[in-house]
């Protein structure tokens, strides 16, 4: 996570959520934009990374704020790394710049693989 100073009753973010996903990532695009369109939610922009990622960027109205949102969807071993940006509409013109470098700078390397966990050695 990242957080930059508060900007109104806000904090500008960045947050990472590791999602279960069988699909292709194209469905999950697919069912993102969907998903947009249900919660009336404008897509800025859409497309894809130089390392096969996703690119999502939209605005639109939660709980009576109008935020705006940058988001990076990676696909690694039956899971997606979702990487997203939020900060106020009205801030984001001074903000868009480091979260959105923070958000492309994510990738995930899937040839790292988790040591498995051994019991603390007894002094």
């Amino acid at each position: 996570m990242m957080f930059m100073p508060t900007a109104g009753d806000v904090t500008p973010n960045v947050n990472v959520q590791i999602q279960p996903y069988d699909g292709s990532l194209e469905d999950y695009v697919k069912l993102s934009l969907k998903q947009f369109e249900s919660a009336n939610l404008r897509v800025v922009q859409q497309g894809r990374t130089k390392d096969s990622g996703a690119l999502f960027e939209y605005q639109g109205e939660i709980q009576n704020r109008r935020l705006h949102w940058y988001a990076k969807a990676q696909k690694s071993q039956g899971q997606v790394y979702l990487v997203t940006a939020t900060a106020l509409e009205e801030h984001w013109a001074e903000v868009a710049t480091n979260l959105k470098n923070c958000v492309d700078s994510f990738a995930c390397d899937s040839t790292a693989s988790v040591a498995p966990s051994r019991p603390a050695a007894r002094p």
